[in-house]
């Protein structure tokens, strides 16, 4: 839920609260501190992400998840609009220091001033720590703190901080990646997690399974005996994990997050469902996997026993008990490829285009089983609105990122590269403009040559006659 209040106020921050004013003074909205869970934001806003079990949080069965305050282009007292936000940020995080309601506030300096990425939720007790994982979304390399509450996540080039609960993990997916040797580890979420300036419903791991830890360098666990892990995670985490591991680490890492959470860890395959088209893949490869794009960027879709997963950008988790309507373009009958659109029971609308022709019967036939309504759109028009639809949440989508940045030390999504990214949809464009120039040519030339040979023939035909 969305609220507006008034636009315009001043905020101040105590040792007690973050308070908005009108400029006669009026308290026109006022957040504990000990309400806030998180503090973030970027040049133009200050985000405080709230605690669900915080006083006042919650209020006719709805919960007040975050309150954003948005800087004006022009600040009194600044000479640039960042200035300002980045006061309020490290204003807030200083007081919640002081309280003592951060053990440790990250601020780093930038051009004199100062910035805060910071995150106070409750991890519990430290059961694991692993150093240098690369994370697809939100991108980086990061430190990560496993806990008996949550794992907090520590970007290894910024030192920004973001943590997530236990409780807000719905399940794991464990996904190979078709023909290459990593795989994703997705952390599918009940609620969306802010980060920087972007919300993700999923957080993806990838994992390199050629690499492995000798015995001789055995990764250690901070629980230190079989007896610690039992007290501390219980019996069905002892099967899954030891004091000190050794072996592939895409054996190791997705252990010690499940044992840690408790939430279940489901595979990439599915034995009722393949991909028709393995061209892309090995020929003895058995793939889920189909190419498409989502808001522009080119990605997978996994079709799976109860879900379609995206990966990776943005990564997203689709429940078919969930499906409302699936519907099919097939109105561009010359064309190799074919969109699928996904209609959710809140009303949301996600757009995969750009599959393989080949594939829509085998996927039609298996949705069909999984989904209330399947239909095959014919008319031209309902692949203009289908486009129409998909070139809006592009839009929407590339708007939410253009925000993000690293130069104060906040989050930013390494892979978000629009440049490249428009680069390569020119280049795929040019490619497909320069095949289609070839095509034409080629087909003129073979014209060409069977007019010269009909012609040839019809005059030795006449030369023959004549003689």
């Amino acid at each position: 839920m969305n609220s507006t209040c008034h636009s315009w106020g001043k905020v101040d921050v105590t040792n007690e609260a973050v308070e908005l004013r009108s400029v006669i003074s009026d308290s026109l909205v006022k957040i504990p501190l000990t309400a806030v869970r998180s503090v973030g934001g970027n040049k133009t806003e200050l985000a405080l992400q709230l605690k669900a079990d915080a006083p006042g949080a919650q209020t006719g069965g709805i919960t007040m998840q975050s309150i954003r305050f948005a800087v004006p282009k022009t600040c009194i007292g600044y000479e640039q609009t960042e200035e300002a936000g980045k006061e309020l940020q490290a204003a807030v995080t200083n007081a919640m220091t002081a309280c003592g309601l951060l053990e440790k506030a990250s601020v780093t300096a930038a051009g004199g001033a100062a910035v805060a990425n910071v995150s106070n939720v409750d991890i519990g007790k430290i059961v694991a720590v692993f150093d240098g994982l690369s994370l697809s979304q939100p991108s980086g390399t990061f430190q990560c703190l496993i806990g008996t509450k949550g794992y907090q996540f520590i970007n290894s080039k910024t030192k920004a901080v973001f943590s997530l609960e236990h409780s807000n993990i719905s399940n794991f997916f464990l996904i190979t990646i078709p023909n290459t040797d990593s795989l994703y580890l997705v952390l599918c979420l009940e609620r969306k997690l802010r980060v920087g300036s972007t919300d993700f419903s999923c957080v993806v791991l990838t994992i390199d399974a050629t690499q492995s830890i000798a015995e001789s360098h055995a990764w250690k666990m901070e629980l230190t005996s079989h007896d610690d892990i039992v007290s501390v995670l219980g019996e069905d985490a002892a099967n899954l994990v030891k004091p000190t591991m050794f072996g592939a680490i895409s054996d190791i890492i997705p252990s010690v997050f499940k044992a840690a959470s408790k939430k279940p860890m489901i595979g990439g395959s599915n034995a009722e469902y393949q991909s028709v088209t393995r061209a892309l893949y090995d020929e003895d490869t058995q793939t889920t996997a189909l190419r498409c794009a989502h808001k522009g960027s080119d990605g997978m879709l996994f079709v799976l026993q109860n879900n379609l997963v995206f990966l990776h950008r943005p990564p997203l988790r689709l429940r078919y008990k969930s499906i409302t309507r699936v519907e099919v373009d097939d109105a561009a009958s010359g064309s190799r490829y074919f969109s699928l659109h996904v209609t959710m029971e809140s009303g949301e609308k996600f757009v995969f285009s750009s599959l393989d022709k080949k594939e829509q019967t085998n996927l039609l036939q298996y949705l069909a089983t999984k989904c209330q309504n399947v239909v095959v759109k014919k008319n031209a028009a309902g692949n203009e609105d289908a486009e129409d639809d998909e070139d809006d949440e592009e839009e929407d989508y590339n708007e939410s990122d253009e925000d993000e940045s690293d130069e104060d030390g906040s989050f930013d999504d390494e892979s978000d590269d629009e440049p490249k990214r428009k680069k390569h949809k020119k280049d795929k464009k040019d490619k497909k403009d320069k095949k289609d120039k070839k095509d034409k040519k080629d087909k003129k030339d073979k014209k060409d040559k069977k007019d010269k040979k009909d012609k040839k023939d019809k005059k030795d035909k006449k030369d023959k006659k004549e003689e």
